[in-house]
């Protein structure tokens, strides 16, 4: 059981339905969003981030002698769908769109060995990439 709105943080009474006591729980997963309660409802995005490193590191580790622009497509074919899985669903705040861009921007950074605060907008320019702001504003499937 989850509670979201104002009185999300009272306790309530446990559901006994057939005998099963049923828990209540602070977040769920759910198509692979992860869930929390509070006064609204909100999105977890720290495992998508995880997932998106983790799938990019199993990447790099294994054609470390690639061309760079054969390890970008297959970073791009493989962590941004898993980035923006059904974002363009969900109602995520600028802040946390903001964080997946930095997750986004950290795969080009790790590519072209830039440093953590260094821009990397001039080589996704050049490289014909799009920034994560428009593949966010386009991840409804419009373009």
């Amino acid at each position: 059981m989850f509670k979201v709105g104002p009185l999300w943080s009272k306790s309530a009474s446990v559901l006994l339905p057939g005998n099963k006591d049923l828990q209540w729980v602070t977040s769920f997963k759910y198509l692979g969003i992860n869930f929390l309660s509070g006064l609204v409802l909100k999105i977890d995005t720290c495992h998508i981030k995880r997932a998106v490193y983790k799938a990019c590191n199993g990447i790099l580790s294994h054609c470390s002698t690639a061309y760079v622009f054969v390890k970008l497509s297959l970073v791009k074919s493989y962590c941004l769908p898993v980035l923006i899985y059904c974002i363009g669903a969900l109602n995520l705040p600028v802040a946390k769109i903001k964080d997946l861009g930095v997750c986004w921007n950290d795969r080009f950074r790790k590519l072209f060995g830039y440093k953590r605060l260094e821009s990397v907008k001039e080589v996704q320019y050049f490289c014909g990439e799009l920034l994560f702001d428009l593949i966010n504003e386009f991840s409804d499937g419009s373009f």
